[in-house]
């Protein structure tokens, strides 16, 4: 799966290896959101995470940060939930903040550090995490208790039709990065970056996605949308049709 479904609503994500993107071209090619590597154990913000940040919101995408879970062995989970909250104050990114679970040096960091880092992060910000794992450490590291469902899943898993279903989300994931090998020029990455790029897609609709990162009103809810909101839909219509 070498090539990115551009009726879907795809999005990218970066980390300092990626150097500075050319977000106007990302944008042209379809990119409607991305993530950055904001902090790394208890540092952040990581090299490039600015700038990205920055000249994407520019270029009219969507933002997030994510950081990077370390054992509290290693790195304190207060000193982690710190770092990334300072980040999430200073920048107004519309994708919630991402902790990613994964295989880690010198420890693997297990579910009990990141049920932690989840309960110390919302506590600290008032806001839930989104988690991002891939199936295989989910099954090593995680498990599939009913609590983990109160967060949003980002889920890593390549070269299948869809995602494995890992519980306790089954199919009710909200990313799936599908491919980290997709040519990463057609993006705006620099000569010196990265060569291949880190792809997702949403599970939903682009008016899901709206909803989801607080664009549009709730469904359901009876109200109307704002005139900020109105005009929101209709530039972002008018870019995605330019």
């Amino acid at each position: 799966m070498n090539s990115v479904d551009k009726t879907r609503v795809f999005g990218l994500d970066t980390s300092h290896w990626s150097g500075v993107i050319d977000w106007n071209k990302a944008k042209a090619a379809g990119v409607t959101f991305m993530i950055a590597k904001a902090v790394d154990g208890g540092y952040g913000p990581v090299r490039y995470f600015e700038e990205n940040i920055a000249g994407a919101k520019k270029a009219g995408i969507y933002t997030g940060a994510y950081a990077w879970l370390y054992d509290s062995n290693v790195v304190p989970i207060a000193k982690q939930v710190e770092a990334m909250a300072k980040i999430v104050e200073e920048n107004d990114c519309e994708l919630p903040p991402t902790i990613d679970f994964e295989w880690t040096k010198p420890i693997n960091p297990d579910k009990g550090d990141l049920y932690e880092y989840l309960i110390q992060f919302e506590r600290r910000t008032g806001k839930k995490a989104m988690i991002y794992t891939a199936p295989s450490y989910w099954l090593t590291y995680g498990d599939a208790g009913a609590f983990w469902s109160k967060y949003d899943l980002w889920i890593a898993n390549y070269g299948v039709v869809n995602p494995m279903a890992v519980k306790p989300w089954g199919a009710n994931w909200r990313l799936w990065q599908f491919s980290d090998r997709i040519a990463s020029a057609e993006f705006g990455y620099p000569r010196d970056g990265e060569s291949s790029a880190d792809v997702n897609y949403f599970n939903g609709t682009n008016e899901e996605f709206l909803r989801w990162v607080g664009r549009l009103p709730a469904e359901g809810n009876g109200e109307e949308p704002s005139l900020e909101e109105k005009v929101e839909i209709l530039w972002r219509a008018y870019k995605a049709g330019g």
